[in-house]
């Protein structure tokens, strides 16, 4: 275990179609400067898939109170994606 603060969380949505039109959501969460996880569910519709990202969108707004003091809660339609990847040194 290494001392000092632990990396900021990192968390992603993206929903769309595969090559033969179903509809897919990948949930990608984990620590910065981490590769993560992905988690990915395939939904009918695209009503299906916004409804999916919507909950975990709500989810992740209801989450505990010492990871809120950390990140902005995510806001529905405003999200973009986040790479859990460590940024490039310049």
């Amino acid at each position: 275990m290494r001392p000092g603060p632990r990396p900021l969380p990192c968390y992603r949505i993206e929903a769309g179609t595969d090559l033969l039109g179903d509809w897919l959501v990948d949930v990608t969460y984990g620590r910065i400067g981490s590769r993560g996880r992905t988690v990915r569910q395939a939904v009918q519709d695209e009503a299906a898939a916004r409804k999916l990202v919507n909950q975990h969108l709500r989810r992740r707004a209801t989450r505990p109170q010492a990871d809120r003091r950390r990140l902005p809660a995510p806001r529905p339609g405003r999200s973009r994606p986040v790479d859990c990847r460590p940024r490039p040194s310049r």
